[in-house]
């Protein structure tokens, strides 16, 4: 399995929920192979260009919406 870095866009207000931390919690037990999270705050500027400056993994895997809801078999499909 090919190791992978994670970017996580929050939204302000969202971060300090329990469903945030239980949703992160989730995320982390069903992606092992993720060596590196990012995080990235909604009012922040970020372009798909700056995600290759931050990462030197071979997959990179962005999330836009921290409320997803992942399977257990997530990482096998990717």
């Amino acid at each position: 399995m090919a190791l992978f870095d994670t970017i996580l866009h929050t939204y302000n207000g969202f971060e300090g929920s329990a469903e945030f931390a239980l949703g992160m919690q989730e995320l982390r037990r069903r992606l092992p192979s993720v060596r590196r999270w990012y995080v990235v705050n909604d009012g922040d500027a970020t372009k798909p260009t700056d995600f290759a400056a931050w990462s030197d993994a071979s997959f990179l895997l962005v999330i836009l919406n921290p409320a997803l809801l992942v399977s257990d078999n997530l990482q096998d499909e990717l």
